[in-house]
């Protein structure tokens, strides 16, 4: 943004990379209390910390499912137009059609704000232009 660049994010083919809609969604503060739990419990297991008598229990009921972890692992794996070329039941294709659509609109985009800059230009030019007056006397 701070250079006027585009972003340009692939979309993969239905069920490639969506989160099912029956598991609980996954929050960013979900994910860290499943981190630190994990940490926690794998801390206790070697033996560097101890936990009280229900704590492990409260830790592991934490931590997001297996199911959630699953379906968090099987988006990971289709982030990019990489993944989207070789990963992806749309393959290069895929990519061709989807760059190429990119690109087009961010070159119509880039004509209209040149355009839109050439005719406020035009109209300061107008704006600035010196005033003849005539004296009469």
């Amino acid at each position: 943004q701070a250079v006027g660049g585009k972003a340009i994010f692939p979309i993969f083919a239905p069920a490639e990379n969506t989160y099912p809609r029956d598991l609980p969604a996954i929050t960013p503060d979900s994910f860290k209390t499943h981190l630190r739990a994990e940490q926690r419990l794998a801390d206790a297991a070697a033996g560097k910390v101890e936990l009280a008598g229900d704590e492990a229990a409260k830790l592991k009921a934490s931590m997001l499912s297996g199911a959630q972890i699953a379906a968090l692992s099987t988006m990971k794996q289709h982030t990019d137009f990489n993944d989207l070329a070789h990963k992806s039941e749309l393959g290069i294709e895929g990519v061709k059609r989807q760059i190429g659509a990119a690109i087009s609109q961010v070159q119509r985009d880039e004509q209209q704000h040149q355009e839109q800059k050439h005719v406020e230009k035009k109209q300061q030019q107008i704006e600035q232009r010196p005033r003849r007056a005539a004296r009469i006397g």
